[in-house]
């Protein structure tokens, strides 16, 4: 047992050992800008001396050659300076203009200019360089990816920007709701409807409070709740069908009740494209609960109907 521990021991810090040698390059390199990005032969200088440092940070052995100081082509003038310096690898750093943006990136190739790996992050412009090429140095030479190289203190522009969000907007809504009790004791009646509403392209969210009073018979309902609806149309008008779960509170024919229930939604919203809306609608209420009767203590189940016109803006 003791034996077999030593072992496993022994291979994780050789796997260990190779594995960093492998991120050093396993060899002598040097570092070759291609394409300045339009900032400039002077920045672009400077660019790479950021790199070498911080590959030199990392392990990598860079050196030094003044044919390579300059903006470099890769191609055979290139391979021969490479052998002539005696080096297996060559990091090339490549900076293009998108707008007002830099796109760097950092490419590992061999001695015969093959493509190794690469890694690349946008900058929102040369003074950022310093941020972002220390950032995709170390996660081309540890091979790992950009977003495990993030810390407080070296996130860039691109990656620290604010969301960009869809559209949407707040409504407030009156109405005048009518309807009653779908039974036999139910009665005609009239009411008010406050809506608080959240409307996207295709849904909306709404908050909403009311409810419909006989006061000579002593009937209404009362109803608060939140749901959401879908418009399937973007032009001037457009039908919705949508779903709530409510608090209601029924009175219909003399029994009477309350607790949580459900409310179906469809109509049609007029005037989409203004900023006053319009919404002509039927709402079923379906309770979770039965109606008590007073008079004989029996409970009945009751569905309620309602339409509304409503005006939003």
């Amino acid at each position: 047992m003791k034996t077999t521990m030593i072992r496993m021991a022994t291979a994780l810090v050789v796997l260990l050992a190779c594995s960093n040698l492998f991120a050093a390059g396993n060899g002598r390199a040097v570092v070759v800008v291609t394409d300045d990005g339009g900032i400039g032969a002077t920045s672009a200088c400077t660019a790479r001396i950021l790199l070498a440092d911080e590959l030199r940070r990392l392990g990598v052995e860079v050196v030094e050659n003044s044919q390579l100081d300059e903006i470099h082509p890769l191609d055979d003038s290139l391979k021969q300076a490479l052998a002539e310096v005696g080096v297996s690898q060559v990091f090339v750093l490549r900076l293009s203009a998108l707008g007002q943006k830099l796109i760097v990136k950092v490419e590992q190739r061999d001695a015969a200019l093959q493509l190794l790996a690469s890694r690349q992050l946008p900058a929102a412009a040369a003074e950022e360089l310093d941020v972002v090429i220390p950032r995709v140095a170390e996660a081309l030479v540890r091979n790992v990816a950009l977003e495990q190289t993030a810390r407080i203190d070296n996130v860039s522009a691109q990656e620290g920007r604010k969301w960009e969000k869809l559209p949407g907007e707040f409504l407030w809504g009156l109405g005048v709701v009518l309807g009653g009790g779908l039974s036999s004791r139910a009665n005609f009646d009239y009411g008010l409807d406050l809506r608080f509403s959240y409307e996207m392209e295709h849904f909306r969210l709404d908050f909403e409070l009311g409810g419909i009073a006989n006061f000579d018979k002593e009937d209404g309902m009362f109803r608060t709740g939140v749901g959401a609806s879908y418009l399937p149309l973007t032009t001037s008008w457009s039908p919705y069908l949508g779903l709530s779960l409510d608090y209601l509170f029924m009175n219909v024919g003399g029994r009477d009740h309350g607790g949580v229930g459900a409310v179906v939604h469809g109509g049609v919203e007029f005037f989409r494209l203004h900023s006053a809306r319009l919404l002509v609608g039927l709402d079923l209420l379906i309770p979770f609960f039965r109606l008590h009767d007073s008079d004989t203590g029996s409970y009945t189940y009751n569905l309620a109907l309602t339409g509304n016109l409503t005006v939003m803006w």
